[in-house]
């Protein structure tokens, strides 16, 4: 099931007070914590447009793809064509990218390779 991130939020302090009633507490501020990490980006995403060098830095996306997401209209189109902005609550972000320590779910938490992505892309054609 996909929720929105209110939804989520709001599921997640749910789920919190049901394990609170039965004496789950240490698991319950768990789901609180998560529930408030959620708001807190909720809100610093509607905080208005970020450049393309933040949208790499928040998405784990190279300059290329988001480029290219602003280009074809996927993302509302803000800035200019050579300065595109964005609004960081319309961004998707890269599975397991975590943009405090620029790694990968699943990596050997290795630093994500700006430059090996985009040499990726240019080998795929992305």
């Amino acid at each position: 099931m996909r929720y929105d991130k209110d939804e989520l939020a709001k599921h997640w302090r749910e789920h919190a007070a049901t394990l609170r009633k039965y004496g789950a507490d240490h698991q319950a501020a768990v789901l609180e914590q998560c529930a408030s990490e959620i708001e807190s980006e909720r809100q610093r995403c509607e905080t208005g447009t970020i450049s393309l060098d933040e949208a790499v830095e928040l998405t784990g996306f190279s300059r290329s793809h988001l480029r290219r997401l602003w280009r074809t209209g996927k993302v509302r189109q803000l800035g200019t064509q050579r300065n595109p902005e964005f609004n960081a609550a319309d961004l998707p972000k890269k599975t397991g990218y975590n943009a405090e320590n620029k790694t990968l779910a699943g990596s050997n938490t290795e630093p994500v390779n700006l430059r090996m992505q985009v040499a990726r892309a240019v080998v795929r054609g992305d």
